[in-house]
């Protein structure tokens, strides 16, 4: 997720939410036609009883959307929602419910506005529209609340069943096994070699993961999360490396591995790979109270679109924990 930010990680609710928008337009001008047909027939084209009927179904249909934007933000992000993705997403519902004329209202107010005789008509109806915003914003953080508490309930009846970060966890346990697979099937075709290669991910045992599947509330937690991602990458095998590239220079697990993919997948975009796996390696440093490179880490942190200083431990680390499964996938897919 290089250069990305929390927005790219509602992009799938976004999508969604595009799509309702459109159902959501197309029923309401199918009901202001009627509307509209109904009140001509009965020659009450100029009634206030006619806007005020438009109103409503435009308030009807600007409540139903801004209730979708919020359920689907809460349902469909990819990470366990922290404070600051309960925050954003009630920031991105009020960005929706702010808007002065939501919907198709502005035209409804214009043309009564140009009726002299219907200005007390007019204050009505925008009373009922701050009315409407003011309940769907209460609606908000009342939803807020109940997935809050929600996700407690099921954390704490459920055995944390519910966390995505553990199906994330379970995912790179998976994809470092496909790596390593690959990567021997790569190097080691047309009898090469007899003996068989060692694995490119050395992999830990079973209890690293489940120490890495825990709750990151506090720095210390962090710090120590950090840690256990950085070491499946300390953990390369760099000696099979070194039989493709030859041993280099500046040492290290990243550096052997920018080398081989330079030198066998020219065609392949491998910067994003490279780069995430420095990111946790300068984090890592920045984290060990003998390397504090605050400059360093600050940019790794701020690539991933996340704030500095750190406010909410667990959120920074989903993503970036996020970032790295991306980046094992990418290399997944290039070795196959």
């Amino acid at each position: 997720m290089e250069n990305g930010n929390i927005d790219e990680l509602f992009k799938y609710s976004d999508l969604l939410y595009v799509k309702e928008a459109e159902k959501v337009n197309t029923d309401l001008n199918k009901k202001e036609r009627q509307v509209n047909n109904e009140f001509e027939r009965r020659g009450m084209t100029n009634s206030g009883f006619r806007q005020s009927k438009l109103l409503n179904i435009n308030l009807e249909a600007f409540d139903k959307l801004v209730k979708f934007r919020v359920q689907s933000d809460l349902e469909k992000f990819p990470l366990p929602i922290t404070y600051s993705v309960y925050e954003k997403i009630i920031e991105r519902s009020e960005s929706v419910i702010s808007c002065d004329f939501p919907m198709n209202t502005r035209q409804i107010f214009e043309k009564l506005e140009r009726q002299k005789d219907n200005l007390n008509l007019v204050e009505d109806l925008k009373n009922l529209l701050a009315n409407k915003k003011s309940q769907l914003l209460c609606w908000v953080k009342r939803e807020i609340e109940i997935h809050k508490e929600k996700v407690k309930y099921e954390k704490s009846f459920d055995g944390d069943n519910s966390n995505n970060l553990h199906k994330i966890i379970e995912k790179i346990a998976n994809k470092l096994d496909e790596i390593n697979i690959s990567y021997n099937v790569r190097f080691n075709i047309k009898g090469k070699r007899k003996e068989k290669l060692g694995k490119l991910f050395k992999m830990p045992e079973n209890k690293y993961w489940f120490a890495i599947n825990k709750s990151c509330n506090t720095e210390v937690e962090f710090k120590y999360l950090i840690g256990l991602l950085s070491l499946l990458i300390d953990r390369m095998n760099e000696d099979i490396m070194k039989e493709e590239v030859g041993k280099l220079e500046i040492q290290g697990s990243v550096n052997y591995l920018e080398k081989v993919l330079e030198k066998y997948f020219t065609a392949s975009d491998m910067s994003s790979i490279i780069s995430s796996l420095k990111r946790v390696k300068k984090i890592r440093s920045y984290t060990n109270p003998y390397h504090p490179e605050k400059p360093e880490f600050k940019k790794a942190i701020n690539e991933l679109g996340l704030e500095w200083p750190i406010k909410d431990y667990q959120y920074t680390f989903n993503v970036i924990i996020l970032d790295f499964f991306k980046a094992i996938d990418n290399l997944s897919e290039i070795l196959a």
